[in-house]
């Protein structure tokens, strides 16, 4: 099999494949973070959340079920779901950066309060929202 010459050239087949093994990494990694709330939960006194940056997992997932699996079978649209796809891998990466942000971890040795939204935590958000917005533009309009 040659392999295509553009991500364009990917048949809905290939791609599904890829982005099949993508969504059973990030569900796994989801399946983790509730299992370590509800670990947290179980120790009285704790505060127990779903913290932004898992909503950036979730939201990957829901794109990538919902524009890359689903809509094709109904409308073929290759540019949209390669825009939907990039977006998806774009948010699943800003998870991990958001999450390092939450515990606060960029700033070693450093003792914090635990909160909601940390302000590293926000600056990734503030980051990725910039990052999503240039590759949108990138991708629709300079391409």
């Amino acid at each position: 099999m040659v392999a295509p010459a553009t991500p364009q050239d990917l048949s809905i087949y290939e791609l599904w494949r890829s982005v099949g093994v993508l969504v059973g990494f990030q569900i796994t990694v989801l399946g983790w973070r509730i299992l370590r709330e509800q670990k947290i939960a179980a120790a009285p006194g704790n505060k127990i959340w779903f913290p932004i940056a898992d909503y950036l997992n979730i939201v990957s997932i829901a794109i990538s079920m919902i524009f890359v699996f689903i809509v094709p079978i109904v409308a073929q649209i290759p540019r949209f779901r390669m825009w939907m796809l990039g977006t998806s891998l774009l948010l699943f990466t800003a998870f991990h950066f958001a999450l390092v942000g939450h515990y606060e971890i960029f700033t070693p040795n450093v003792r914090h309060e635990a909160t909601y939204c940390p302000c590293q935590e926000r600056i990734v958000l503030i980051v990725t929202l910039v990052l999503l917005a240039a590759f949108s533009i990138w991708y629709w309009c300079v391409r």
